[in-house]
C-alpha cells in the first residue's frame, strides 16, 4: 500500500495526476487506503518535499474519516449501477467544490454499471473537467465497457495474505476469531462487515450460519424451519448473499477434511469435526452442496427474494 500511495504522491506533486482511473484486484482494503491517501494529498496545505501529506490537518482528518463534502462515494443500487445514480453524480459533479479545490468520486463494484449507466459516465469521461477525478473499484478491468477502459488509467492491487490481512481486520478492531473469517471472504464482504462491526452481533450470525449448515449437511428438513425463525432476521439481499459466502468457506473447510486434504488453518475446523462426529455426511452430498449454494448466490444475484432461494436451497439440500 505504500508504494501506491507514494505513487499517487508524486503523481500530484507533479501536477500529472489523470482524471480518471480504475483500482483492479481483490484487496479491497488497499484501494481504500491509497483513495484516502489521494484525498489527502489533493488537498492537505502542509505536504513535505515529495507530496506526502502530514495527516494532521483538518484536510487530512476529514478525509480520513469520510467527512469531506467533496468527496462522494457510489455503490449499487441493489444488484447494479443504475442510470439515474451516474445522473445524478455527473451533476453533483458539475457544480463548484466547497471546502476543497477539487471533487473526486468513487465508483465501487463498477462492473455491475449496465449499459445505460456506463454509456452515461462515458460521456463524463470523454470531456473531462479541471479538479475533478473518477476512481473505479473493480476486480478486473475487462469487466468494463471497453471505450471506460480506454480513458482510465489502471492501478493493480493483488490481494493481501491471510495474515496481512487478519492483522489488518484486528487492527480495526474486529476480534482475532472474526479476523480470521473474514479474512477467508472476499475483500469487499468483509470490508463491509468490518464497517459495521459489533462482535456480539456477528457471533450470533455465524452460529445461526453454523447451525443451518449443520442441517445442510445432514440432509435435515429442519433447514428450512431455520430459514424462516432462525435466519428470517438476516435476509436482506447482501446479508444472504455475505452468508452464501460464508457457508461456501464452511463447505469448503468440510470438503478439505472429508478428502483428507490440507486440513491445517481451516475455518471453523472445530465446528465442522463436530458436525462429522454427530453424522458423517458422504463426500458426495457435500460436494453436491457446493453446487447448490453457488446456485443459490446465483439465484439471489438474478433477484430472487432471499427467503425463497434459502428455502429452497435447505429443501433442495435435503433430498
Amino acid at each position: 500500500m505504500g508504494q501506491l500511495s507514494h505513487y499517487f504522491y508524486e503523481l500530484i506533486h507533479q501536477n500529472r495526476l489523470v482524471h480518471g482511473y480504475v483500482f483492479t484486484g481483490d484487496d479491497y482494503e488497499s484501494k481504500e487506503h491509497v483513495s484516502t491517501e489521494l484525498i489527502k494529498a489533493l488537498g492537505c496545505l502542509n505536504k513535505d518535499e515529495v507530496g506526502q501529506p502530514c495527516g494532521v490537518c483538518e484536510h487530512c482528518q476529514k478525509a480520513q474519516n469520510h467527512q469531506l463534502a467533496d468527496v462522494v462515494s457510489i455503490q449499487p443500487d441493489g444488484q447494479s449501477i443504475r442510470v439515474n445514480q451516474i445522473r445524478e453524480l455527473k451533476e453533483w459533479l458539475s457544480t463548484s467544490p466547497i471546502e476543497s479545490n477539487f471533487k473526486l468520486a468513487i465508483i465501487e463494484s463498477a462492473e455491475t454499471m449496465n449499459p445505460s449507466s456506463a454509456n452515461a459516465l462515458l460521456t463524463f469521461l470523454e470531456e473531462p473537467v479541471e479538479g475533478v477525478y473518477l476512481v473505479l473499484y473493480t476486480q478486473d478491468k475487462s469487466n468494463l465497457l471497453p471505450t471506460i477502459q480506454s480513458r482510465v488509467q489502471s492501478v493493480h492491487f493483488p490481494r493481501a495474505n491471510v495474515s496481512e490481512r487478519v492483522a489488518y481486520y484486528i487492527e480495526t478492531g474486529v476480534s482475532e476469531a472474526h479476523a480470521r473469517i473474514f479474512a477467508k471472504m472476499s475483500s469487499e464482504t468483509a470490508q463491509r462487515l468490518v464497517s459495521d462491526y459489533e462482535e456480539a452481533d456477528v457471533t450470533n450470525w455465524f452460529k445461526s450460519l453454523n447451525y443451518f449448515y449443520s442441517t445442510l449437511a445432514h440432509r435435515n428438513l429442519h433447514a428450512v424451519i431455520l430459514v424462516q425463525t432462525q435466519l428470517k432476521n438476516s435476509l436482506s439481499v447482501q446479508q444472504a448473499l455475505d452468508g452464501m459466502d460464508y457457508l461456501l468457506i464452511l463447505n469448503h473447510s468440510m470438503l478439505r477434511i472429508l478428502s483428507n486434504t490440507e486440513i491445517e488453518n481451516l475455518t471453523q475446523a472445530y465446528f465442522i469435526n463436530e458436525v462429522i462426529k454427530t453424522k458423517q455426511p458422504s463426500l458426495a452430498h457435500i460436494l453436491e452442496l457446493n453446487d447448490l449454494i453457488l446456485e443459490t448466490k446465483q439465484r439471489l444475484q438474478a433477484n430472487v427474494a432471499p427467503q425463497l432461494a434459502t428455502e429452497r436451497l435447505a429443501i433442495l439440500a435435503s433430498q
